[in-house]
């Protein structure tokens, strides 16, 4: 098991290097929403749902809440609202 934890950590890390230098905003918040929907993947099985369905749920429902999030400061236009991005964090 940590050796699944460590190697997943260290694609998760050269991921997160390669989208900072390498990718425009939209790409980078791409690969952020990639790695997010892993771990609600992950956070649903620890949380005991039942199920692929339900764990399904969850994934969907915390893609489809980042995608509201970032058209809420502009994301999709290009436009980013700096200071509501701070005020979300």
């Amino acid at each position: 098991m940590l050796k699944q934890r460590f190697i997943t950590a260290v694609v998760l890390v050269l991921a997160l290097l390669a989208s900072l230098w390498g990718l425009p905003l939209l790409g980078m918040a791409a690969v952020f929403a990639l790695v997010m929907a892993v771990a609600s993947w992950e956070w649903s099985a620890m949380s005991g749902f039942p199920g692929i369905a339900h764990r399904s749920t969850a994934v969907v429902i915390s893609v489809i809440a980042m995608a509201a999030l970032g058209a809420s400061v502009g994301l999709f236009e290009q436009a980013m609202d700096w200071e509501r991005v701070k005020g979300i964090l």
